[in-house]
């Protein structure tokens, strides 16, 4: 038990990081990618080590080891994304490795990343539950009110932020023609 708590211990402090590093993506700090390296890798080996000890006390496959086999999953895919991305030509091509500073405009990334996040909350119910019923009981449905709120929530601000600069191109011609 106390590794488990350990491990909780560790993944959010990994959790509160990796909000820190986004923190500064968005800024356009160029410590951003070794710091989200750094954090990836402490994520993903807690979850890793704790889905090793859940399958060995369970007696099941490793990748079995629900839910932290989702947690190692998207830590796995987010890793993989920022290794892509660091491609000197996706890397040079993306802003985010600007001599300058890096101050680029992330608003349509960041509007699509709020997108998908907010898509995930909504449909949480039904992909969550094959882990998350008991006894013909949904528990992720506890959750139904904040998940609609904050998906609907994200799902518009991220639309707005992909929409963003075109409308205020738009805004500037037509200030432009008057």
């Amino acid at each position: 038990m106390p590794t488990y708590q350990l491990l909780v211990y560790v993944s959010l402090a990994a959790g509160i990081a990796l909000a820190v590093v986004t923190y500064a993506l968005a800024r356009g700090d160029k410590w951003f990618f070794i710091g989200a390296l750094i954090f990836l890798v402490i994520a993903g080996g807690a979850a890793a080590y704790q889905m090793y000890l859940t399958s060995s006390l369970k007696k099941i496959a490793f990748f079995a080891a629900a839910p932290t086999n989702v947690r190692f999953y998207i830590t796995a895919l987010a890793l993989l994304v920022l290794l892509i991305v660091r491609i000197p030509g996706v890397w040079n091509r993306s802003g985010l490795g600007n001599p300058g500073g890096g101050k680029g405009n992330f608003t349509a990334p960041i509007g699509l990343v709020l997108l998908l996040t907010g898509f995930l909350l909504l449909t949480a119910p039904m992909w969550a539950a094959p882990e998350h019923v008991v006894d013909g009981v949904n528990y992720v449905l506890v959750l139904e009110v904040p998940l609609v709120v904050n998906g609907a929530a994200m799902m518009i601000g991220g639309a707005v932020l992909v929409i963003a600069r075109r409308l205020l191109t738009l805004r500037t011609r037509a200030m432009g023609n008057q």
